[in-house]
């Protein structure tokens, strides 16, 4: 599957993050079916209740990133690649 192909509604292709990313900004918190909408401006393949938990999750790894449980630096993520690259040979 492609990064434009549309996925699943666990999964989320780079596009459908994107446009997730422009619709949050642009629906207010207090917008009283902002889920509702969030999803119609991803183009209508994720459910309110998708887009939802994908908010929520999202919120968790902020928090995970902010509070130092998820290091996720250049040099972090170059060193794992490194040894599953050493793993694999």
């Amino acid at each position: 599957m492609g990064d434009s192909e549309v996925s699943g509604p666990c999964e989320w292709s780079w596009e459908e993050n994107k446009l997730f990313e422009v619709a949050i900004a642009e629906v207010g918190e207090k917008d009283s079916d902002r889920w509702e909408a969030v999803a119609a401006m991803i183009g209508g393949h994720k459910s309110a209740e998708d887009v939802y938990k994908h908010f929520l999750t999202l919120l968790h790894d902020l928090n995970l990133i902010e509070s130092g449980y998820f290091d996720h630096t250049l040099e972090k993520i170059e060193q794992e690649e490194e040894y599953v690259i050493s793993s694999i040979s």
